[in-house]
Order: structure tokens, then C-alpha cells, then sequence
């Protein structure tokens, strides 16, 4: 795939399915993370992964702007499911 292809062909999912993803693969995405570029090079992120559906909500409100973490999988956006 060309850059442009890639470029012009990325689309957002909202949706997504109640199942783990293999470590691998969480590995793998993590390092495109780290590798991505930023500016001057950088690089003042951290990453946190979270797989514990329970951890996510308590994030969720106990971080500002958050609470789409609590969601649970495929309800749209205006649907944030149960509340605690």
C-alpha cells in the first residue's frame, strides 16, 4: 500500500468486539506506538494498558474525558450502558 492509499483510506471504528486480543498483537501495536514519530522527536507519551473490563470503568471516573472507557462493547456513543 502507498502512503497516500493509506492516507486517505483510514476510518475510525467506534464499535468493537468483547474479546481479548492476543499479546502479540497488543505487543506489536504498542512499539508502532513508541515508534511513532513526534515532535522534535520527543516523545513525552506513556502507554497503559488496561484489559480488566472492571479497571477501565474505575477509570473512567476517576479520569476527565474518560468515560467512553466505561462503554461496553458495540453500544454507540450516546449509550454509555450501565452506570455504577
Amino acid at each position: 500500500m502507498q502512503t497516500w492509499d493509506a492516507i486517505t483510506s483510514r476510518r475510525n471504528v467506534r464499535s468493537f468486539a468483547d474479546r481479548p486480543i492476543a499479546a502479540a498483537d497488543l505487543d506489536q501495536i504498542l512499539e508502532a506506538g513508541r515508534r511513532a514519530p513526534s515532535s522534535q522527536n520527543w516523545q513525552l507519551w506513556d502507554f497503559i494498558v488496561v484489559t480488566d473490563r472492571e479497571q477501565l470503568r474505575e477509570l473512567a471516573g476517576v479520569w476527565r474525558g474518560a468515560a467512553h472507557l466505561a462503554r461496553l462493547p458495540g453500544r454507540p456513543a450516546a449509550d454509555p450502558g450501565p452506570q455504577a
